[in-house]
């Protein structure tokens, strides 16, 4: 059933209409609309095969149904006149309708011949334009093609009876090669676009074919111009419209990576050929392909007589077959492997280091074999040499050593013995200031008792005079009284001195760990100083808080303090009358921090880095061991288990830190 879009904007035909088509019996379907957008909803909702339109409706012109969305409608629109209108007809013509009606009985009769002829129309303009667009889609495809060849192609065009010939067509490819734009070479000829054409005998070529129509293929020839060079392989064929055609297959780069490898290759034989080691290769069936200078001299063939052939045809027995040997290793394992050789060549016994490793192609197949060797002869004999000069070199060395070990055993044993004697100059040190301290209480106290003994017999003498007895009583009673006290004092203050001696003594030389009064302890080894500091000016500042204990070496701490003033004594204060030493205890929760300070002359930046190092002294010649400082920092990193830091510099006096757990 025909189906039929009747547009009309006032009344509508479509019932006279149906029973038109009814008459001729061809039933229809009419859908009438009065709008646009009506026509544009039934279109939505069903096909039609023909529309009819009034021209002007209420909400647009009815040829704007012939494009909707933007694409020609696929169905042929009639427009609808209500009076005759030459301009508006050639309008509604070029919009795309297919035939324009102006309405009256007599046409509204013809409708459906008229739809009948539109149909026909169509459908031929349909097939037209099926077949423009295939013919396009061909051309398309035939301009990508020709265009995305990677051969160069160009179209010739004969003249002059195929004596010249016209570019009618060049691609990429060709643009490419001749590096000429397409557009500066068509329609001129080809011996003016490219002079070496003749030549080159592509020129004689594109006769033949034109004439014979018998396609030929020109071998790979090198074309070159004042401007142009390049290596092709041409094939030239006529086309059914009498136009030659000619695809250049451009081999330039492999042509130059022809030179290029053969270039390489020449170098590649110069360097394996001048390598200071023997060079093969051998292919999968054993035979040498490939050897170089030094292999042809081990061999004492030349390479001619080499290649192509197998071990045991080129080489000396012995020698072909640990090569073979080793090769079969390689293969089995498919890793490079290396050994040793020794094969006799003209009575001279050489040895080779061999390595062989497997060729292979990009998928890691193996394809051949390569060996490098170098000859080792002369380092195995030098080897040799070697090795008998370390046998007799090691017992040398052992010899040394021990005689290294003995002296430095006895350089040990010197330290100990003069850090001993530094101990016990120290000790012995310590003593003479306290004899010397306790023998002026004693010389007091004899003194006492001398004069104590004299008055007792003045008074048993007195006793027997005349002089009163109670007077005399008294004045001596006095006396012995008096002398009495100052022998007291005297005894007391030298068994204080002996006392604290006796417990710095012994602390110096026992060696446990026990419990002390950190203030008490101090107070009495700088009392056993106390000689010293009295035989000068100088000023000695102890500052620790009266609850401070700590387990500690007792002896440590005393020798410890005992050689800083000392050292101060001796070095800092050389050249100052009056100086000044300040030592001050600060207990923490878990150490106890010492700090020793001086105001002496001080220490340079090297002296300091050089301060416990055994034997540094600045008074070398003039009595000093070196070995104080060293004491020092050996019992307090060592025996106290802390550390110590010294500071000075020029004039500026010694400060030590020394911190140690409790």
């Amino acid at each position: 059933m025909l189906r039929i879009l009747l547009l009309e904007r006032k009344g509508s035909h479509a019932t006279a209409l149906q029973k038109l088509f009814k008459a001729i019996s061809q039933p229809a379907r009419i859908v009438a609309a009065s709008t646009l957008a009506q026509a544009r909803q039934s279109l939505d909702q069903e096909s039609v095969e023909v529309i009819l339109s009034d021209l002007r409706l209420a909400d647009g012109m009815g040829t704007e149904l012939i494009t909707m969305a933007g694409e020609p409608l696929a169905v042929p629109v009639v427009i609808l006149l209500t009076a005759p209108d030459a301009l508006m007809t050639v309008e509604v013509m070029r919009a795309g309708a297919m035939d324009v009606v102006v309405k009256g009985e007599e046409t509204l009769r013809e409708l459906p011949l008229t739809v009948t002829r539109a149909l026909r129309g169509w459908h031929h303009i349909t097939r037209r334009r099926a077949a423009e667009k295939a013919l396009e889609q061909n051309e398309i495809k035939y301009r990508s093609l020709f265009e995305s060849m990677r051969s160069a192609v160009a179209v010739y065009q004969p003249v002059e009876d195929g004596r010249d010939f016209l570019l009618v067509d060049f691609n990429k490819a060709a643009e490419r090669l001749n590096r000429i734009g397409k557009e500066s070479v068509l329609g001129r000829r080809v011996t003016e676009v490219f002079p070496g054409v003749r030549e080159f005998g592509l020129l004689d070529v594109l006769r033949r074919v034109h004439q014979t129509g018998r396609a030929e293929r020109y071998p790979l020839t090198t074309y070159k111009d004042h401007h142009l060079e390049y290596w092709v392989e041409n094939h030239v064929y006529r086309l059914p419209g009498g136009e030659v055609v000619a695809v250049h297959d451009d081999l330039t780069n492999g042509k130059i990576a022809e030179r290029i490898l053969n270039d390489k290759a020449t170098q590649f034989q110069s360097v394996l050929d001048n390598a200071p080691v023997i060079i093969y290769i051998k292919d999968m069936q054993g035979k040498f392909r490939f050897v170089n200078r030094l292999f042809e001299a081990q061999a004492q063939r030349s390479r001619e007589e080499i290649l192509g052939k197998s071990g045991a045809e080129s080489l000396p027995d012995a020698l072909a077959r640990q090569q073979e040997l080793q090769e079969a290793r390689m293969i089995a394992s498919q890793e490079t492997v290396e050994s040793e050789h020794s094969w006799t060549l003209n009575d001279d016994m050489h040895t080779t280091l061999l390595l062989t490793f497997p060729l292979q192609d990009s998928d890691g197949q193996m394809q051949g074999i390569c060996g490098i060797a170098k000859d080792i002869s002369e380092r195995k004999r030098i080897e040799a040499q070697i090795s008998q000069l370390n046998a007799t070199l090691e017992e040398r060395v052992r010899e040394r050593t021990a005689q290294l070990n003995h002296s430095l055993e006895s350089l040990r044993r010197t330290q100990r013995q003069l850090v001993e004697s530094e101990k016990m100059a120290s000790l012995g040190n310590l003593v003479a200031g306290v004899a010397h301290e306790i023998n002026t209480p004693l010389g007091v106290s004899y003194t006492a008792a001398s004069y104590l003994q004299d008055l007792l017999r003045e008074h048993m003498n007195a006793t027997h005079g005349t002089a009163p007895l109670e007077t005399v009583c008294d004045q001596r009673l006095t006396a012995i009284n008096n002398a009495v006290e100052i022998l007291m004092k005297n005894l007391n203050r030298a068994a204080h001195l002996v006392q604290s001696f006796k417990q710095v003594a012994v602390d110096r030389c026992v060696t446990q760990r026990r419990r002390i009064h950190l203030r008490s302890f101090i107070t009495e080894v700088l009392s056993s100083l106390r000689p010293k500091l009295d035989e000068s000016a100088h000023r000695l500042c102890f500052a620790c808080p009266e609850e401070t204990e700590a387990t500690v070496y007792p002896g440590a701490i005393a020798q410890i303090i005992t050689n800083l003033v000392s050292n101060s004594l001796l070095h800092a204060f050389e050249l100052k009358p009056h100086g000044t030493i300040w030592i001050t205890v600060i207990p923490t929760d878990r150490q106890i921090h010492i700090k020793y300070r001086d105001n002496g002359r001080g220490m340079t930046a090297e002296q300091v880095h050089q301060i416990f190092e055994p034997f540094f002294t600045t008074r070398r010649g003039q009595g000093g061991a070196g070995l104080g400082m060293h004491i020092v920092y050996n019992l307090v990193t060592q025996t106290l288990g802390g550390d110590i830091f010294c500071h000075s510099a020029p004039d500026r006096g010694i400060d030590f830190s020394i911190l140690f757990p409790t």
